[in-house]
């Protein structure tokens, strides 16, 4: 008898191991989305013009 419940707690063990080992893995998560584009520089609206002309004496 004893060699019969060696026999059978060894099946256990093995079988155990088996099991374990054929688990599915979880996959690995995605990898983060990247930041999103930064937006284009503004361009001017306007545009300014200055001449010497133009400022009064007393202004500047």
């Amino acid at each position: 008898m004893r060699s019969r419940s060696k026999f059978a707690l060894l099946s256990l063990v093995v079988l155990i191991l088996f099991a374990g080992a054929c688990r599915k893995q979880a996959p690995a998560p995605p990898p983060p989305a990247p930041p999103p584009a930064a937006p284009a520089p503004a361009r001017p609206t306007v545009t300014l013009q200055a001449s010497q002309t133009f400022i009064q004496r007393g202004d500047g």
